[in-house]
């Protein structure tokens, strides 16, 4: 795979995997929510894994040649900032879109985002 498809490939399935863990569970939402007011160190922690795994694909693609990103880390945390909403439980938990209309728009940023890159 070549890093873009690797890029669409993680955030499309980190959004599969919100939709799935908050969609039949409605409760765990509150969880979250109570997590991120009580104890921001383990969302950080959370949200530094996510754009350490998005660096390393940067990272592949500079080495590739397929992007020309001078600064890898602060494109993976604009990179995670735009995708976010993708995955987030409001998101999933008012039900405003399905989960195809969710990845059918996000694969439209992520296309913009690869050119971008590139």
């Amino acid at each position: 795979m070549t890093a873009g498809q690797k890029l669409e490939a993680f955030i499309l399935k980190h959004i599969q995997y919100s939709f799935e863990f908050f969609a039949d569970q409605p409760r765990l939402s509150e969880l979250v929510e109570f997590i991120a007011q009580e104890r921001k160190e383990i969302i950080t922690r959370h949200k530094e894994c996510i754009r350490s795994l998005l660096a390393e694909i940067l990272a592949e693609g500079n080495r590739s040649k397929e992007f020309n990103i001078p600064d890898i880390l602060e494109t993976a945390q604009v990179i995670q900032f735009a995708t976010m909403g993708f995955h987030a439980p409001p998101m999933v938990m008012l039900g405003f879109h399905s989960l195809e209309e969710i990845e059918r728009q996000a694969k439209g940023v992520i296309r913009l985002l690869v050119k971008g890159l590139s």
